[in-house]
């Protein structure tokens, strides 16, 4: 228990969506199991994938943020506490959010493995899962690739031990563009988190009236 509380403290807020996200998950392979002979939830994979990665490394653009801000900005004595604290948000939030996402998504796979023919048939999922898992993917990827890059910057700014104007002002386009695009993803997984759960909801309706 003090292990979570540790990680929670370290992580920062962004620990929430992707704990939210797992245990919705979880939830959702559990119902599936319960009733895969009447309904399924199109979709709540892909969500669930998006909404914890997306956090994550929003968590991770933070985190950089806070490290480029130290670098940049704090004096000798709080510059190694700060860049520490920036550091601790940056990794735990990329250790948990994929970590949940590899535990959950293939749970949540083979429960929806189990659905019967009949149950699938009930349940047609939106033309908007595929296009909102499409753009969730896509903005994930580009919040990775901002990610990246601005890790690169401050490397260098760690190595020459301050920020140029120039390197800062770059460093922050694409740190901004990182967060844009991690909660995008973020927030399209969690649209089709909700059309997952519509969908079996209405599967689940379908087949009460069929009896």
């Amino acid at each position: 228990m003090n292990v979570l509380i540790n990680l929670f403290h370290m992580g920062g807020p962004f620990m929430w969506p992707i704990t939210f996200g797992a245990m919705a998950g979880v939830g959702l392979a559990c119902a599936q199991l319960r009733w895969r002979d009447r309904t399924v939830f199109p979709g709540a994979a892909a969500g669930v994938l998006a909404l914890t990665v997306g956090a994550g490394v929003t968590g991770t653009v933070q985190g950089l943020m806070m490290c480029f801000e130290a670098v940049a900005h704090a004096s000798v004595e709080t510059k190694t506490t700060l860049m520490a604290g920036g550091g601790s948000v940056s990794l735990v939030t990329t250790m948990v959010g994929a970590f949940a996402a590899a535990l959950v998504v293939p749970v949540m796979a083979f429960a929806a493995s189990k659905a019967t023919p009949a149950a699938r048939s009930r349940v047609r999922p939106a033309r908007a899962v595929g296009a909102v898992t499409a753009l969730s993917g896509a903005a994930g990827l580009a919040a990775l690739g901002c990610g990246a890059t601005a890790m690169s910057l401050y490397l260098e700014s760690v190595a020459h031990g301050t920020v140029m104007l120039g390197q800062a002002s770059v460093a922050a386009t694409w740190l901004v563009g990182g967060v844009l695009c991690g909660a995008t993803c973020s927030l399209m997984g969690l649209m089709n988190l909700g059309m997952g759960v519509f969908g079996g909801l209405r599967g689940l309706a379908l087949d009460r009236k069929e009896r």
